[in-house]
């Protein structure tokens, strides 16, 4: 299985990316995010496989997590 991590904003986007992760198998919605705060917390105790990252994030920029996980 291919655990996927959601960071997004926007509730709508993020359903629609959960509900589009269910459908596809070996994949596995580990996580779902609306704020880099919270993304660091999980990161830091399980590490995705693959992340949807939103990157134009308010008061916070997506890029910056990037270069935070590396």
């Amino acid at each position: 299985m291919i655990e996927v991590m959601i960071v997004e904003d926007d509730p709508m986007v993020a359903h629609i990316n959960s509900k589009f992760l269910e459908k596809i198998d070996g994949f596995h919605l580990c996580n779902i995010s609306n704020n880099l705060s919270e993304a660091k917390d999980f990161v830091s105790k399980m590490t995705p496989d693959l992340i949807l990252l939103d990157i134009f994030l308010p008061r916070e920029n997506g890029i910056s997590f990037l270069k935070w996980i590396r």
